[in-house]
């Protein structure tokens, strides 16, 4: 059997979504989704999948939303999808998880009672192939304040913070995600940066992305 991750299409790991039965002469090929549903998921299932692409025999998916996605989306019959778990949440330390909440919301000066947003940012470029929209990280950040704003005007007596984290891939490539507008004082954005991904995770209540990202 062959195992391919989800490493990208033209990642050498690709050459057996091509070649695994048909040249290497595996019995079976699996897919490791290391993500939630996405763009490649996309390109190896959806109607655009390569007629030279080797027939998937098991999926190995992210969680319950994500067998979903894939079957009632782009119709991956649900007997070839299991839900495994991702690797990709494994380095979160849960065993840790009130120590980081606590430093992380020290480095920012943020106090125990407020209510935090993170907002992990992408890099657009990643979805520009399936039709996604030029600076779409910056438009998915812009709904999020835009759902922060209105949050901190229907409960003013409540302090709200958005952690604002850019993809490493990113950085120095797309437009700056802090908002240049007037916010309310009971809303304020701060540049995550300067946090660990884990320190971010635990620091907030409420973790932003788009749908598609991880």
């Amino acid at each position: 059997s062959a195992l391919v991750l989800d490493d990208g299409v033209n990642s050498p790991a690709s050459i057996l979504l091509h070649g695994a039965k048909s040249v290497f002469g595996a019995e079976k090929l699996c897919y490791l989704s290391l993500g939630l549903f996405g763009h490649m998921e996309r390109k190896i299932f959806g109607p655009s999948r390569s007629q030279n692409l080797d027939e998937i025999d098991i999926i190995f998916s992210a969680d319950e939303f994500s067998k979903k996605m894939l079957c009632d989306v782009l119709g991956v019959p649900q007997e070839k999808v299991v839900v495994t778990g991702t690797p990709l949440l494994e380095n979160l330390r849960v065993e840790e998880a009130d120590e980081l909440r606590k430093r992380g919301r020290e480095v920012l000066g943020i106090s125990d009672t407020t209510t935090v947003l993170s907002y992990m940012g992408f890099p657009s470029a990643d979805f520009r192939t399936v039709g996604g929209a030029e600076h779409l990280n910056t438009r998915t950040f812009e709904q999020t304040l835009e759902g922060a704003l209105s949050a901190a005007t229907s409960e003013p007596e409540r302090e709200f913070v958005i952690i604002a984290r850019t993809h490493p891939r990113a950085r120095n490539v797309e437009p700056s995600l802090m908002p240049t507008r007037d916010l309310p004082s009971n809303l304020k954005v701060f540049d995550g940066d300067s946090l660990q991904y884990e320190e971010a995770v635990y620091a907030s209540d409420i973790i932003c992305c788009n749908v598609l990202s991880t």
